[in-house]
């Protein structure tokens, strides 16, 4: 059979619908007082008391950083009760796992004696090319990425004997198939696989600092007060976190990819020192209205509801602060820790772009990973669930306005987009 006669549709997240059953549970519960009551830290606390004590480790910092986020979500958000179920149960698992890690790393100090050498961290505006870049790197038989299923559950500290038969492997599945069936879409625009390598922007729930909260809900308060932090013992727990996963496992160098690095340059170079950054570039004219539309089908699935024109604005003013953030970070840090990558010459060939961070960055490259490469771009083509079909007036953006908005932006790389 021809490829073409397989393609699957084009995708348009403004055509999306909740399920009617969904719908009529948001109704039908919103209705109802009783079950729409504020979240709050000591309910949070109480419900992951039933499954671990809290220990030494809980302190005034992580109460506070949790006291913002629910008082946020609660003030800002206009959740129902579905959303306010999402983040209960986000915040429970939260607190839990972070009690388990922490007991493990206290009966095994020697887990955060393991070296963190010489992460590659890939980061930049979403849909630039990180995910296609983070994956492609993964291939290396001697780099380490994590696992989407390892982000949802990574107490206890993975097998290496199981990585990819672990038992939680099939709740993570169960949860992506509940999630494809309300919101299809999402296949072709970030699909989520529980043994493909993910993004690590999980790992900051732990610290209740992850901005992705905020495309979920809507908390622009939470989202300043998370810039306006200083991020760097956040950034060490993230650290502490990778040892532990890394516990049982040999030696191998991750690779790691968030778009959310781009604000904390600063914190993350402090604690990794030796990190090796690669900031992926694309015209905003593109990267805005799609990240937009992602953005929108997420609040969706989350909220039931979601205004275009209000993400449109969002999208355009954290993406043009985030970028800004990091422009200011690189002008006084060594220009050898960064690597800047044109979403076009990545598209254009993927494995010359992966030789030339290894050339740049004076890290081994074997033939073997090369073919591993190129066997997952056969696997992989772009597409393969549906092209992403979007534009700027379906979120009230205009060309003009992005390009004025990234002025800087634009003047510092446009060798790059």
């Amino acid at each position: 059979m021809r490829e073409t006669e397989v393609n699957p549709p084009d995708v348009d997240v403004s055509r999306f619908k909740l399920p009617w059953r969904r719908r009529w549970s948001n109704f039908y519960r919103g209705i109802m007082p009783r079950r729409n009551r504020p979240l709050s830290v000591e309910s949070i606390l109480a419900k992951a008391g039933e499954k671990a004590a809290l220990g030494d480790w809980w302190d005034e910092r992580l109460e506070g950083a949790l006291e913002r986020l629910v008082e946020t979500f609660n003030r800002e958000s206009q959740a129902g009760p579905e959303g306010q179920g999402l983040l209960f149960q986000q915040c429970v698992k939260a607190v839990v796992t972070r009690g388990r890690i922490e007991a493990d790393l206290k009966d095994h100090p020697e887990i955060l004696e393991k070296p963190v050498e010489r992460p590659i961290f890939i980061t930049g505006m979403p849909r630039t090319g990180t995910t296609l870049l983070q994956k492609l790197l993964a291939q290396d038989p001697n780099r380490r990425a994590l696992l989407y299923w390892e982000l949802i559950w990574p107490a206890p500290a993975p097998d290496p004997d199981h990585r990819l038969d672990d038992p939680r492997i099939a709740s993570v599945e169960a949860s992506l198939e509940k999630l494809y069936r309300i919101a299809p879409q999402i296949k072709a625009l970030h699909r989520l696989e529980a043994t493909e390598p993910e993004e690590c922007l999980g790992l900051f729930d732990l610290e209740f600092a992850n901005l992705s909260k905020c495309a979920a809900f809507n908390m622009p308060s939470y989202h300043s007060w998370l810039l306006s932090r200083d991020m760097k013992v956040v950034y060490g727990f993230y650290k502490q976190t990778l040892q532990y996963l890394a516990w049982k496992f040999p030696p191998r160098r991750w690779v790691l990819k968030a778009p959310m690095h781009l604000n904390f340059l600063d914190a993350l170079l402090s604690v990794f020192p030796d990190a090796h950054i690669v900031q992926t570039h694309r015209d905003p004219t593109q990267t805005l209205p799609s990240t937009a539309s992602l953005v929108y089908l997420i609040r969706m699935v989350s909220l039931g509801r979601a205004n275009p024109r209000e993400l449109g604005a969002h999208t355009l003013a954290r993406q043009a602060e985030a970028v800004s953030r990091a422009i200011k970070t690189r002008a006084t840090a060594d220009p050898a820790r960064f690597l800047d990558v044109s979403y076009r010459a990545l598209k254009d060939d993927p494995v010359a772009m992966a030789r030339r961070i290894y050339e740049h960055f004076d890290i081994e490259y074997s033939d073997a990973f090369e073919d591993r490469m190129k066997a997952w771009l056969r696997d992989n083509r772009q597409h393969k669930h549906g092209r992403h079909r979007y534009n700027l007036a379906q979120f009230g953006l205009e060309k003009d306005r992005i390009r004025q908005a990234f002025t800087e932006y634009l003047d510092t790389y446009r060798a790059y987009l």
